[in-house]
């Protein structure tokens, strides 16, 4: 808040993180201690932190709504075992306290979230729009913008490839820009923090409880949980099942070897995502029997003309 707060009385963003940073104890080195300067920019220009709120609900309520037209439950009873798990992909820390609509990863995960759900949903462009705009809040959007370009590569559809190499590219133009700024303002006798740290299977766990699905939940049930849930994405046959479910994969293999013990909160980037296998699966338990069913019932007799 207080670098919002300086932005919004017409400091220079640059500046002042030069001067807040080291005034809390935080790391000033390297480049990617300095977050990305797009939520800061829109946050000092919104009246409060509740305007916030409700964009991110937007963003949370949208997702969800594409998410459902694609999953599509069948019966009462799987769409009440659906309720909770499609709750728990809606942006529930900022109604809890709105300072969390601060936190970068936060944005970039609901906009994650909303490009894959427009991607199922058949928006292509837009899922490519809101792909960009998650990796201007936050950097670590890119490994999804690399499993989508991946994914249409291996799809063999060459425009929509094309489109995401072009978020890729104007996205290390836009950080190698902010990356000088960075150098300009660096604070004399800076020191740096490391990732690359190796934390392991336990801290991927760890980034899991972002999602309030698991937050209070005990340890054993996290274990339990979450490659549960990895597994039910993995069953999910079709192109928007298969981009969820590697891009869950690829930030849970990032975690096991990047990230410290207190980074859980990068989990945000995927904390909407989790839930999906699961509704996922319990929109296709309901049909399997149906399918069954037409198979093995004889065929109507026709009357000769």
């Amino acid at each position: 808040m207080a670098v919002i707060n300086g932005v919004r009385a017409g400091g220079d963003y640059y500046t002042v993180m030069g001067r807040e940073l080291p005034a809390f104890g935080y790391p000033t080195r390297p480049v990617f201690t300095w977050r990305l300067p797009t939520l800061t920019w829109l946050q000092a220009r919104l009246p409060s932190l509740d305007a916030s709120v409700w964009i991110l609900t937007v963003f949370g309520l949208v997702s969800a709504y594409l998410w459902i037209k694609t999953i599509r439950p069948t019966g009462l009873g799987r769409w009440l075992a659906s309720m909770p798990f499609l709750l728990a992909t809606l942006p529930a820390w900022v109604w809890l306290n709105p300072k969390a609509a601060t936190i970068h990863d936060m944005w970039a995960g609901e906009l994650i979230a909303l490009s894959l759900a427009c991607r199922a949903g058949g928006l292509r462009r837009s899922s490519v729009v809101v792909g960009a705009a998650a990796t201007a809040f936050r950097e670590l959007a890119v490994p999804y913008v690399l499993v989508m370009a991946a994914a249409s590569w291996l799809e063999r559809r060459p425009r929509e490839f094309r489109a995401w190499l072009t978020v890729a590219a104007g996205f290390l133009v836009a950080f190698a820009w902010h990356a000088l700024r960075v150098r300009e303002h660096l604070p004399p006798g800076s020191y740096a923090n490391f990732w690359l740290v190796f934390s392991g299977w336990c801290f991927a766990l760890s980034t899991a409880r972002t999602n309030v699905f698991l937050m209070g939940a005990p340890p054993f049930v996290v274990a339990l949980a979450v490659p549960a849930m990895l597994a039910a994405l993995w069953t999910w046959r079709s192109e928007a099942g298969r981009r969820v479910a590697a891009t869950v994969t690829v930030y849970l293999l990032c975690f096991v070897v990047v990230g410290r013990p207190f980074n859980w909160i990068w989990g945000l980037n995927i904390a909407p995502l989790l839930p999906l296998g699961m509704v996922a699966w319990l929109g296709r338990a309901q049909a399997a029997p149906r399918a069954e069913a037409d198979v093995s019932a004889p065929p109507r007799a026709t009357s000769a003309p």
